[in-house]
């Protein structure tokens, strides 16, 4: 089993490379792999701040409906319309951050 440095040594044999070409080619490529991660991450994250807001709204119907007996629809839906603006809200401010 070849180690790393033998590896890079075939490839830079086999692609006609400089050293200099395959340093440049190998720190692209970390590049272009830190910001594919750090999108996944930014996107995990509005994932669960969403998650978590949508929480607070089953709560906030939870307690409405059993101790306040509130059982109208629309407000039931404008409580969520309200929770669906705040995640688009942080979510768009979380992505335009990390995007």
């Amino acid at each position: 089993m070849m180690d790393f440095s033998e590896k890079l040594l075939t490839l830079r044999k086999a692609k006609g490379l400089t050293q200099e070409q395959l340093a440049e080619m190998l720190e692209k490529q970390q590049k272009e792999m830190l910001v594919r991660e750090q999108k996944m991450r930014a996107v995990f994250g509005c994932g669960m701040y969403a998650a978590a807001i949508y929480l607070i709204f089953i709560a906030v119907y939870a307690v409405g409906h059993f101790y306040f007996e509130v059982w109208n629809p629309s407000i039931v839906f404008a409580e969520f319309l309200v929770a669906t603006a705040i995640v688009i809200i942080v979510c768009v401010k979380k992505l335009s951050k990390r995007l």
